[in-house]
């Protein structure tokens, strides 16, 4: 008797993927272009804040922190379902978490480089929190990623490392959320 796998790995899988893809694209919108433009970042953010209001702060900044901790399992596994070498797999899990960590260091530096428009010590908390949800998740899925061996029914290979990432990914949810929680009601205050 054959069983058919289960679909939460590849319901996982695919919001994974999205929530990175749109983190990404978050992030070009909002830096990389403006930056190129010589404009200040996060216009649309703001723009859309206006316009929908506080909530939407709040959701923006939480699909963004959320989506770069799912930039490793939502990339890297389906990375490792095309790379058959076990130590490449590794390589790409290794080389998505220093892509986030990169990610996490800009914005550090960001905030290092204009003081004058954060209040230093509440935003380097929120940023401090923010990176250890952030990277709870990408170091956890680029360890699972080390012994994964993906199978030709792929969503069975999933079951055991996304079962693993349950508790990182609970925790990355949780505070991601009460942070942008607490970051909109910093900023939109003043």
């Amino acid at each position: 008797m054959r069983t058919s796998p289960p679909c939460w790995p590849r319901v996982m899988l695919a919001l994974f993927a999205l929530l990175a893809t749109l983190s990404l694209l978050q992030g070009i919108v909002d830096i990389v272009l403006p930056a190129l433009l010589g404009e200040p970042p996060f216009g649309l953010l703001y723009a859309m804040t206006e316009r929908f209001g506080p909530l939407y702060f709040v959701a923006y900044i939480f699909v963004h922190n959320l989506g770069l901790a799912c930039v490793v399992p939502g990339f890297g596994f389906v990375a490792a379902y095309f790379e058959r070498s076990k130590t490449n797999r590794f390589l790409v899990g290794l080389l998505l978490a220093a892509s986030v960590t990169a990610s996490l260091l800009v914005a550090a530096h960001f905030i290092l480089t204009t003081p004058d428009q954060f209040h230093l010590p509440t935003t380097a908390a929120i940023l401090v929190g923010e990176s250890c949800a952030v990277l709870v998740l990408a170091y956890t899925a680029a360890r699972e990623l080390r012994g994964f061996v993906p199978t030709r029914a792929y969503t069975w290979s999933l079951v055991k490392p996304f079962r693993a990432l349950a508790v990182p990914f609970a925790y990355s949810v949780s505070v991601l959320l009460l942070l942008s929680l607490f970051e909109a009601w910093v900023v939109l205050r003043s």
